[in-house]
């Protein structure tokens, strides 16, 4: 069987048809929520050309985490986009104001004295010392050829050493602080966030949908006598500490159910807190099957909060635990006593969306929150008095440098909240949600998914970059942005409840959007949603970053991807009838930090990877970004980039991409150099 390869091209009066017969216009005011319409401004949009901006400079400054000093009475701030790290007095003050490594989304503390802080974009880990008024900077050191950093954490024994999360190779890394020795361990896919409790390592493990807890003897990983907690979907928020000889684990996360499609909306994707109770055995903290009835769910979606990315454990004076659980989908933030790993609600709080982080502490007697939000460039500060409302005492607005227009904005906030559906129900399957139920940060979750479509399966696909890079999906389906933005708008609301309007004055923390009417249309709701989704592109690629120019293995390379690969996965700089950009520039495109090809192509192809989710096989994926992407293939058959060149079967210009019969008569393979060479192009991509 070859190769079969379908080209197609947009039919504008086809799909007005389908959405007319569907009844997608039927609002009073502004009627016309139209394919046609949002056309328009699309073309409008993509007439600007390419964007230099990065994705920092677009979305603000994004305050990601916060932590309190208690004995300064001093507060910290990373920010995300900005690259700084903040010092702010108790009403968040900023006292100074430090660089960070670029993209900072990991740090811990030597106590109260050394602050430890790396990024997602950066090889370096850099060191501060904590004073009541400054951060000085001590030290940067480097991490050999790590080029991301998405957590860290510190361990003062046996010796002083830091434990950081790679997400890019997928590893494990321990730097010992007084030779600067660097070690190496695998780990699963989607490395996320890592904790320090009583000599265990607690690690996130987001596209593989596991937490792992690894025991350390003698200050080194023990993977032998580790435990996985596991369920269908990822983990987003997590928090643990030790009570009474047993590790109390509470984590945010997906339904642990499969997604239902099956009515055509998205149903098992309600917000869940899990919380888990393991003992010690043996000296280690053991999840098998005979401490698996000491865990506890609770559908979160219920209670309004959706995207749990905060979560808090708090100790008691007495002894007891509290758990703080903020979701960054809406606007609720919960208040729960622990008996054991049993929550029990005490307290529903209004806060605003977009919450990463939070602090718990205590002033005068009432209890004082910090809040991180980077979805509205802010942090705020409030105390909670017995019996009365909650009392903000402090914002810090940290919005400086967004480029974003209002309409953009507002297209976040539909991406990221609960706006995009306000009026969903958690009853039974259905299910309150955001978009980042399936796509977190906008990308992937690491699940292959029921399409709703005969026996069809699919892994997520990330929403970044969708701008060039059309039709869009597996499927193909979707032409354009436009047509996109009108399917999610109709299969996100339950029962097809799609077309509404919105008054900001409802949605109190929507005045942070200046320049908003006082009545949004479903065509302005639209074009917001579009305008974001022009503006969303994929974050830098941190091995460029880290590599400013292709090493002598990724050149070898090139030359076998033109050969064997390129005649799918196409220089191309747009599939919107973009040109063909030519190979003696190819090394220019991979070497400058914000430029992109597709790597793609707009045509379906027959590759074996069954089952095809279009009759004509399944669409061309783009490469851009490929090491960020789990499990590979559309049905999710490869774990690594290397089981799919291992996979790969040729005859002269056809190829095979899957082992089964068919495979026969292809009957030539990647050599183990090719595949090498191959593998350190594609880290460039």
């Amino acid at each position: 069987m070859f190769r079969a390869k379908t080209q197609r091209t947009p039919s504008l009066t086809g799909v007005l048809c389908a959405l007319a017969l569907a009844g997608a216009c039927t609002t009073q005011g502004e009627r016309d929520p139209s394919l046609e319409n949002l056309i328009r401004q699309e073309q409008q949009l993509l007439a600007r050309g390419p964007d230099a901006r990065t994705a920092e400079q677009v979305f603000g400054s994004d305050p990601f985490r916060i932590d309190y000093l208690p004995s300064l009475n001093r507060y910290l701030v990373l920010l995300r986009n900005a690259s700084e790290v903040l010092l702010c007095d108790d009403k968040l003050r900023v006292l100074d104001r430090q660089p960070a490594p670029r993209s900072p989304t990991g740090w811990d503390r030597d106590g109260e004295r050394r602050l430890f802080v790396a990024g997602e974009l950066s090889s370096s880990l850099s060191v501060y010392r904590i004073s009541t008024e400054r951060l000085q900077p001590q030290q940067s050191i480097q991490l050999g050829e790590t080029a991301s950093v998405r957590d860290l954490t510190y361990l003062g024994r046996p010796s002083p050493a830091v434990f950081l999360l790679d997400g890019f190779d997928r590893r494990l890394i321990r730097l010992e602080l007084e030779s600067g020795r660097l070690q190496f361990f695998p780990l699963g896919a989607g490395p996320m966030r890592i904790l320090h409790r009583s000599g265990h390592l607690i690690i996130n493990l987001l596209q593989e949908h596991s937490i792992l807890v690894l025991p350390l003897r003698e200050g080194l990983p023990d993977f032998d006598r580790s435990s996985r907690i596991s369920k269908q979907g990822p983990f987003w928020g997590l928090d643990a500490v030790v009570a009474h000889d047993r590790l109390i684990l509470a984590a945010g996360g997906i339904e642990d159910r499969p997604l239902d499609r099956s009515k055509g909306e998205f149903g098992n994707v309600d917000s869940f807190l899990f919380t888990y109770e393991l003992p010690r055995i043996d000296g280690v903290f053991r999840w098998d099957q005979d401490s698996a009835s000491r865990h506890n769910r609770l559908n979160l979606s219920e209670s309004g909060i959706v995207t749990p990315k905060a979560v808090r454990l708090a100790r008691l004076p007495g002894g007891g635990l509290q758990l703080w659980v903020a979701g960054f989908g809406a606007d609720k933030l919960a208040q729960f006593r622990m008996q054991g790993s049993e929550p029990q609600l005490e307290r529903l709080l209004d806060v605003s969306p977009g919450i990463t982080d939070l602090q718990v502490g205590s002033l005068g007697g009432h209890v004082r929150l910090a809040l991180a939000n980077p979805l509205l460039d802010r942090c705020r500060l409030l105390s909670l008095k017995a019996g009365q409302p909650t009392q903000q005492s402090a914002l810090l607005e940290a919005s400086r440098g967004r480029k974003a227009s209002a309409q953009s904005r507002l297209g976040e906030a539909l991406f990221f909240t609960t706006l995009l559906a306000p009026d969903n129900s958690s009853q039974g399957s259905l299910s309150r949600l955001s978009c980042e139920a399936c796509h977190f940060e906008g990308g992937i979750d690491g699940r292959v998914h029921y399409t709703g479509r005969q026996d069809i399966h699919a892994t997520t696909k990330t929403l970044r970059g969708l701008a060039r890079n059309v039709p869009l999906f597996s499927r193909a389906g979707d032409e354009s942005l436009s047509s996109m933005v009108l399917a999610e708008f109709q299969v996100a609301n339950q029962g097809s409840q799609d077309v509404f309007e919105m008054q900001p004055s409802h949605h109190p923390w929507l005045a942070s959007i200046e320049g908003l009417p006082d009545l949004l249309t479903p065509l302005e709701l639209r074009r917001a949603f579009l305008a974001f989704f022009i503006d969303f592109e994929h974050r830098p690629n941190p091995w460029r970053l880290h590599r400013k120019s292709l090493d002598t293995l990724a050149l070898r390379g090139l030359e076998i991807f033109r050969k064997r690969c390129e005649d799918c996965h196409q220089a191309i700089d747009s599939t919107r009838q973009g040109k063909a950009v030519p190979f003696d520039q190819w090394r220019d495109w991979l070497e400058r930090e914000n430029r992109d090809l597709i790597w793609g192509a707009p045509f379906y192809s027959k590759t074996g990877v069954r089952p095809y989710v279009d009759p004509s096989g399944a669409r061309v994926p783009s490469l851009r970004r490929v090491w960020l992407k789990y499990p590979y293939f559309t049905n999710g058959s490869s774990r690594t980039i290397r089981g799919v060149l291992e996979r790969f079967r040729y005859q002269g210009s056809s190829i095979w991409h899957h082992h089964d019969q068919n495979a026969d008569s292809f009957t030539q393979t990647l050599t183990e150099n090719e595949i090498e060479a191959l593998i350190a192009l594609l880290r460039y991509f």
